[in-house]
Order: structure tokens, then C-alpha cells, then sequence
């Protein structure tokens, strides 16, 4: 409620992510893809919620992204506009390469799947583990997937990961090796993340869409 609110009464804009964004700096981290939301209305009920409706304008990268202290947890972040997607085309003019719904459709429910398998490994302590989950996933995408944006985001993060597990398997230490291998696996996830906000924001309509807000 407090997102909604405070974009209604400011500029009217506020980003969405596949997931929680992850500190800068970190050897081989890719900068993380967000989708640019612009409300259209907004309705604020008594009990604290909101209905809201907006449009997606387009796919951005997030720079520095921090909790802004005492928001019970509201994510606040600044647009990288250096690293801007090149999937930030209007819907009318969309990527040369692009697959059609049902394609794009399996591309997601595979990643998302590879997520499921390979964000609790890493939880648990297990980098390398989902690092090769999610190389096996990205591998597997670019043998069938025909959308250029997919295979784009994911060579370089594939490209990215096995230079970084390389360095890894030859790491001295094995806080080396553990840093590398992190490293790894959220080059991984961001392109996984970046693929699937564009893949959510190719799949709106063209018009408005429409949420609660608790």
C-alpha cells in the first residue's frame, strides 16, 4: 500500500522485478532488469488497500537498490540508464527474433522451474549446485529457444558463468572458490530475471492492467 501511495502522489511510476535485487559489486553480478510501470489510476479503499491500474513503458536496469528504514520493507532503487535493455522497444515494434506467446510461454515455465530447483541449493549453501542447475537451464533454452532476446541474454550470462566456474575449479581458497561460484549463479538468475520481466512485459496487453494492492 505504501508503494502505490507513494507512486500515486509522486511521479506516478514505480518498478517492478522478478526479484528481490542484489547488492552491486559482486565479480560477474550482471546489473538487474526491472520493468517500468506507469499508474493510470488508483483507488485507496479504508481498510489500507489499493486498486491500482497501470501500463508497462519499459524494461530498465536497476542501479543502486536498497530498503528505505522504518517502510516495513519497501524496496527503493535508482535506473542504471548506461545499461537500458535493448528490450526496451515499444510493443509495436517488437525485437527482430521474437517467438510467438506459446514459445515464450515454455521459455518461462523452464526457467522458472530451474529457479525452484536452484535458488533453495543456493539457500542452503550449495552455490556450485545451482550454478550448474541453472547453466543446465540456460544451455538447454538456447538449443530451442528462437527469441532473440532470449538467446542474447542468456550467452552472455552462460559465457559469463563458465569463465567464472573455470576460475573457480582453479581458486587457491575456498572462500575464493565460493565467491566464485555465487558469482556464477546470480549471472545466471539475473538473466533468468531479465527474460522473464521481458517475457511478463511482452505478454500484457496493450492497454491497461489492473491490481489490488494490500
Amino acid at each position: 500500500r505504501l508503494l502505490a501511495r507513494r507512486a500515486w502522489e509522486g511521479d506516478r511510476r514505480f518498478l517492478w522485478a522478478q526479484s528481490e535485487p542484489t547488492a552491486p559489486g559482486e565479480a560477474g553480478l550482471q546489473p538487474q532488469a526491472a520493468l517500468l510501470v506507469v499508474l493510470e489510476s488508483a483507488t485507496f479503499r479504508a481498510g489500507g488497500e489499493a486498486d491500482v491500474r497501470g501500463r508497462g513503458e519499459a524494461l530498465v536496469r536497476l542501479g543502486r537498490s536498497y530498503v528505505e528504514a522504518g517502510s516495513g520493507g519497501l524496496w527503493l532503487a535508482t535506473v542504471d540508464e548506461s545499461a537500458r535493455p535493448s528490450s526496451a522497444l515499444p510493443r509495436a515494434s517488437p525485437p527482430p527474433g521474437s517467438a510467438d506467446p506459446s514459445m515464450l510461454e515454455g521459455t518461462a515455465q523452464r526457467l522458472r522451474d530451474a529457479i525452484a530447483r536452484g535458488a533453495p541449493a543456493y539457500n542452503r549453501g550449495q552455490a556450485r549446485r545451482c550454478a550448474d542447475i541453472y547453466l543446465r537451464a540456460a544451455r538447454e533454452e538456447l538449443r530451442v529457444s528462437g527469441a532473440r532476446l532470449v538467446r542474447d541474454s542468456l550467452q552472455e550470462a552462460v559465457a559469463s558463468a563458465e569463465s567464472l566456474l573455470r576460475e573457480a575449479e582453479e581458486a587457491d581458497g575456498g572462500h575464493a572458490r565460493e565467491r566464485k561460484e555465487k558469482a556464477a549463479a546470480w549471472a545466471l538468475r539475473h538473466a533468468f530475471d531479465h527474460v522473464l520481466t521481458w517475457i511478463a512485459y511482452d505478454s500484457m496487453p496493450s492497454g491497461c492492467t489492473g491490481c489490488s494492492v494490500c
